[in-house]
């Protein structure tokens, strides 16, 4: 991957599911994959932007994931008509909602 590749991720939209999610059918969002300046070696920064809307009992959130290579090598392998598909997260998509929900 070079960085005319991760570039051109920049609003791509993909899905994202939790390695963690132990239910069946497992849980998935729609995120879009931002790509933002360089960090210190001179390599964009990756990140995948989720939208978590209102709900009952919860308010409206955002995150941002930043992608490590292991998800980033994923996300290529995806490819789906030239176009990376799925990132898979070894967290919960939403820390803040408990176990179970």
């Amino acid at each position: 991957m070079n960085a005319t590749d991760l570039r051109e991720l920049d609003g791509r939209v993909v899905l994202v599911t939790s390695a963690v999610d132990q239910r069946n059918p497992p849980t998935g969002l729609r995120g879009t994959v931002r790509v933002v300046e360089a960090d210190d070696a001179g390599r964009p920064i990756v990140q995948v932007e989720l939208e978590f809307p209102q709900m009952f009992t919860t308010r409206a959130r955002h995150r941002t994931v930043t992608l490590g290579a292991e998800e980033l090598q994923q996300l290529f392998d995806s490819d789906h008509d030239g176009a990376p598909t799925v990132v898979t997260l070894r967290e919960p998509l939403d820390p803040e909602t408990p176990a179970g929900e």
